[in-house]
């Protein structure tokens, strides 16, 4: 048995969960799977998946969603509880520089890019927290 926090995880079921992966990834291309899971996750506040997220958070479908709210979007899965933008915190607006800071790393965009979507985001943020153009330094 693993423990995984209060939760205890059995040997069989981590076998499970490796042949399930092994026949998904022999049957699906890694971006079938991302499209699933995509298309499946909890993204807080009542809502699985990525339409269902768009929609009840901006009230859009996701091909209209700006750079910003996508950039939101790809963080909440981590922590739903803690990064959807409902909660009006400041976590979902550090959670969004970290997914800025992954996407230039990996060099899916520059830092102009990176720049431009955080001034995206001061703009609506900016009635939850007044401070966050101070907070965005060294992102």
């Amino acid at each position: 048995m693993i423990r995984r926090g209060k939760e205890i995880v059995t040997v069989e079921r981590k076998a499970a969960e490796v042949f399930a992966a092994l026949d998904m990834e022999s049957k699906y291309t890694k971006e079938e799977i991302f499209e699933l899971y995509a298309n499946t996750v909890y993204f807080g506040s009542g809502y699985y998946g990525i339409r269902e997220a768009a929609v009840g958070y901006f009230g859009r479908e996701p091909l209209e969603l700006s750079d910003y709210e996508c950039a939101m979007l790809a963080g909440i899965p981590n922590a739903p509880s803690a990064y959807s933008p409902d909660m009006g915190n400041e976590l979902a607006v550090k959670r969004v520089r970290k997914v800025l800071n992954s996407m230039m790393r990996n060099k899916v965009f520059t830092r102009e890019n990176a720049d431009r979507i955080e001034w995206q985001m001061i703009e609506v943020w900016r009635f939850v927290s007044p401070c966050l153009r101070c907070n965005g330094k060294g992102m």
